[in-house]
């Protein structure tokens, strides 16, 4: 830990809360798909043609990959910046956060450009997954404190930025805002909400491209 930036050494504690929530969540999840599984081995030895192996073991192995899937997202290896479409990213977030014991019943709605239509960006996959995942924690944690059963998230970008914003009250975002300097991002919060401004594929190499002509 203590190699890391003040930053990210300050506001560590908001991630570990959260993972440690959705490993929860994701250990339920987990021991439910071995006592369907466990349920059918003992239906089946029983002659019941109801369950029949060709009929409940594709989902059910299809339910524990996802589940194994999303284990996987927590651990992610730090590594560096690489262009990434932010469409699927986005998916695996909120597929992971509906897992949390607490605020799984809080649906989130995108508005905007949802997670389709999006302008990919270059940054580290870790940190930006981790950006979106405590943002999406933070309007969902005020959604709760707002008695509302959907946290409403927009996303839109252009050429130059994609943009996240969701209301998140006062809630501290120290970690996110660490993974957004990694993303070369900014975050903003005012009036209780939250801003995520991303630079683009398109907008780094245009400044990449302007920086090599400018030592020309």
């Amino acid at each position: 830990m203590n190699e890391l930036p003040p930053e990210e050494r300050e506001g560590l504690a908001e991630w570990v809360a959260l993972s440690e929530q959705l490993t929860r969540g994701l250990i339920h999840s987990l021991n439910n798909r071995i006592t369907a599984l466990g349920a059918f081995a003992e239906l089946a030895a029983m002659g019941d043609e109801e369950f029949s192996p060709d009929k409940v073991l594709p989902d059910e192995l299809a339910r524990l990959q996802q589940v194994n899937g999303l284990f996987r997202l927590l651990l992610t290896e730090e590594a560096g910046p690489e262009p990434l479409e932010v469409g699927p990213i986005v998916e695996d977030v909120l597929l992971l956060h509906a897992h949390h014991p607490r605020l799984r019943n809080i649906r989130t709605e995108l508005s905007g450009a949802g997670a389709g239509g999006l302008m990919p960006v270059r940054v580290p996959r870790w940190s930006l997954f981790r950006l979106l995942l405590l943002v999406i924690e933070a309007a969902k944690q005020a959604a709760e404190e707002r008695r509302l059963d959907v946290a409403v998230i927009a996303l839109a970008s252009d050429d130059g930025e994609l943009v996240m914003r969701a209301r998140t009250e006062a809630i501290p975002l120290r970690y996110a805002e660490a993974m957004a300097l990694r993303c070369g991002a900014v975050l903003e919060s005012l009036d209780g909400m939250t801003e995520v401004r991303i630079p683009t594929l398109l907008a780094v190499r245009k400044r990449e491209r302007a920086a090599r002509e400018a030592t020309e």
